[in-house]
């Protein structure tokens, strides 16, 4: 019997070990249920940022493609508006240079009034100046003239006072 009781405890062993790992893989089964559960989810998840990456693709696809047409376009447009500078410069140019000339012609239409107007005004003060210097030598002769009648006035009037001078000297000793 007490190999019997050894068997049978043996045996209980056994049983309460294989319920351990029973239990064990009843807990791993269900951790593993647990990850399989979880790896699904993520694959969904997965699934879903998949889809979503594509749709990003896709937009990314066309962006590109308004992008390439939109930059083709503002190619074709700074190419008209170069030509369009280049042509505004040259019409530019040509007009500056117009401007140019017609100033150049205008300052030396001017320099010759401004450089005849100048010498008509000198003229007018040369002869103005001769007028004055004639009116001057007329006033400085007609002051000598005067002062030459003066003077003979004087030594008329002097001559005179001689001679009554002389008269009473006279008439005084006679």
């Amino acid at each position: 019997m007490m190999v019997d009781l050894q068997k049978l405890s043996q045996t209980i062993d056994d049983m309460e070990r294989s319920a351990q790992d029973l239990s064990k893989v009843t807990t791993l089964y269900e951790q593993a249920n647990k990850i399989l559960n979880h790896n699904i989810h993520n694959t969904e998840q997965l699934k879903e940022i998949a889809d979503q990456i594509q749709e990003i693709v896709d937009k990314s696809k066309d962006l590109n493609i308004s992008m390439e047409k939109t930059n083709k376009d503002l190619q074709k447009r700074h190419a008209e508006i170069k030509e369009q500078n280049i042509e505004f410069i040259s019409k530019l140019n040509t007009s500056l240079l117009e401007i140019k000339n017609e100033n150049m012609s205008m300052f030396q239409n001017i320099e010759k009034a401004v450089n005849s107007k100048t010498d008509l005004l000198l003229s007018n003060i040369i002869l103005e100046n001769r007028k004055i210097i004639e009116r001057l030598s007329e006033k400085i002769e007609e002051q000598n003239r005067i002062f030459r009648q003066k003077n003979m006035l004087m030594l008329t009037l002097i001559g005179i006072g001689i001679v009554l001078t002389f008269i009473t000297l006279l008439v005084n000793q006679l």
